[in-house]
């Protein structure tokens, strides 16, 4: 029988052995979402403002 030689990234493994990081070496990224939606409330402000400058010329 042929020799499995998938890479355990692509073929979803849940043991932490099979994959590339253990989990106390994973990155941990905190605040992501929240910075994200301040960018997006800004720049939806942003809009407003210029919107609401267009519709008073």
């Amino acid at each position: 029988m042929a020799e499995d030689t998938h890479d355990p990234l692509s073929t979803g493994s849940t043991r932490p052995e099979d994959t590339e990081l253990a989990p106390e070496e994973e990155p941990v990224v905190i605040g992501t979402l929240f910075l994200s939606m301040l960018l997006l409330i800004g720049i939806m402000g942003a809009w407003i403002v210029i919107y609401l400058i267009m519709l008073n010329r």
